[in-house]
């Protein structure tokens, strides 16, 4: 009677796939360390033990401490799965990996010495076979040795992918003449940029000139307003007679210093009240009096 058991068999292997994406195989049919795999198994339960999400982390958890799926350290997953595993005769059970990007270097630098084992759920009868069952714990793990041949990171050649979608770019990328065109275009588009840059920078120290220019403009009108204000404030004080007060005025509104003209002004209408008071004193005097024909020596 099949007995439920983990499976942990490192037979799969990871390759660059088009589009710079890895597709990892994770098992592939035949007998490992944990028993036989069918081809007839992998095709039918294959995808659902792992579906699209499955993740890859570096290590099994490891079973002589005690260690299980849930005590894994978040930070040890490299890649998920971004399909459904998919069954492929003669290769077994292929499914595209999207790398995390902190581990990305990492995994490219492993490479081909690295290996992929499955941890999964699963049962195994007394001859030996296995039948993979879907547990939201099974995972894909890298290892450091493989258990079966055909485990490994190996690359495919990026070089037809380009080739095929860009002709001309495979050539350029090893052609020297080339390349050098491609950095003169270059230079040429980043000495447009620079110059581009400066006579922004130009009009912008253009415009902030001209924005000086009218502040200053507008402070000097404010302080020419107000010494308007002041002058015929002042005209106003001194209290002078219409004769007077009017050409002080129209200096003021002009914006002449009127100052001296209110003191002149002020003088012209003190003696003026000087004289007539003078006159005043005259008059009364002979009135009293009477005419000077009056008199006589």
């Amino acid at each position: 009677m099949p007995q439920e058991c983990v499976i942990q068999e490192s037979a799969g292997a990871m390759r660059a796939s088009e589009g710079g994406t890895w597709q990892a195989t994770l098992i592939t049919a035949g007998e490992g360390s944990s028993g036989i795999y069918s081809e007839e198994m992998l095709a039918e339960h294959g995808p659902t033990a792992f579906p699209k999400g499955t993740k890859l982390w570096f290590v099994h958890p490891n079973s002589e401490k005690g260690e299980g799926p849930g005590d894994r350290d978040p930070r040890d997953q490299w890649g998920v799965l971004e399909e459904d595993a998919t069954h492929v005769a003669g290769e077994g059970l292929t499914g595209p990996v999207r790398v995390l990007s902190h581990w990305k270097d990492v995994v490219e630098g492993i490479g081909t010495e690295a290996s992929l084992s499955i941890y999964s759920a699963g049962m195994k009868d007394e001859a030996g076979n296995i039948t993979l069952n879907y547990h939201r714990t099974n995972s894909i793990d890298m290892v450091g040795y493989p258990g079966r041949e055909g485990s490994g990171l190996t690359r495919k050649i990026e070089a037809a992918r380009a080739a095929s979608t860009h002709p001309d770019a495979a050539s350029a990328q090893g052609n020297p003449t080339h390349q050098e065109e491609h950095m003169d275009e270059l230079k040429e588009k980043v000495d447009a940029l620079a110059e581009s840059l400066t006579a922004l920078a130009g009009k912008f120290d253009k415009f902030v000139e001209n924005a000086e220019a009218i502040a200053q403009a507008n402070d000097d009108a404010d302080g020419a307003a107000e010494a308007v204000v002041k002058s015929l404030e002042a005209v106003k004080a001194a209290a002078l007679i219409g004769a007077l007060e009017k050409p002080l005025i129209e200096a003021a509104v002009r914006g002449d210093d009127v100052a001296s003209g209110i003191e002149d002004a002020k003088k012209v209408m003190s003696e003026a009240k000087e004289a007539a008071v003078k006159a005043d004193t005259s008059l009364n005097f002979y009135q009293s009096t009477g005419s000077s024909d009056d008199f006589s020596l």
